[in-house]
């Protein structure tokens, strides 16, 4: 046979509890609302660096696949009429690079990303270039470490430049 349920004790203790947990005065709200003074969450902080230009937060290399590097490229503001270097596929399948390098027109190979995509680049002989993603259409390239060059009619120094895709010709 079964027993009925008894509410009466368990709705004793609820009533109890809540009467227990209340706060007795105002000062127990003061502790658990927020300041006045203080901004709200969000506000007045510091934005976080733009990705796009900051070089340790740009996307990896590796994320480049060669759909999107096979183009030809200028200089951000440059004219795609004369665009500063072209990227290619040999026949193996590997990527070139045309450009003119230090004033010399040259063809290198492009070193594909290990982890990380720090490793990435554009190997002309002895001159290493590194190359990162830039922005949606944008590729970053570095001057050779400890050094500077020239790619296309862009001096590469510090940082480096931006060089953005040119449409199909």
């Amino acid at each position: 046979m079964r027993r009925p349920f008894a509410a009466a004790p368990i709705l004793g203790a609820l009533i109890l509890c809540a009467a227990a947990c209340a706060p007795d005065s105002g000062q127990d709200r003061a502790q658990t609302e927020p300041s006045q003074t203080e901004p709200p969450p969000g506000q007045n902080q510091t934005p976080p660096p733009n990705p796009e230009r900051d070089p340790a937060t740009r996307a990896p290399t590796a994320d480049l696949p060669d759909a999107y590097l096979l183009h030809r490229w200028t200089a951000k503001g440059g004219d795609c009429g004369e665009a500063d270097f072209a990227i290619t596929e040999n026949a193996a399948g590997g990527l070139i690079v045309q450009a003119a390098l230090n004033g010399r027109d040259r063809t290198g190979h492009v070193r594909r990303a290990g982890p990380g995509g720090s490793d990435a680049g554009f190997v002309f002989d002895a001159t290493e270039l590194g190359v990162a993603r830039n922005g949606i259409d944008g590729l970053a390239v570095r001057p050779p470490e400890g050094g500077e060059a020239m790619l296309g009619d862009q001096t590469l120094r510090g940082d480096g430049a931006v060089f953005i895709q040119c449409p199909p010709a």
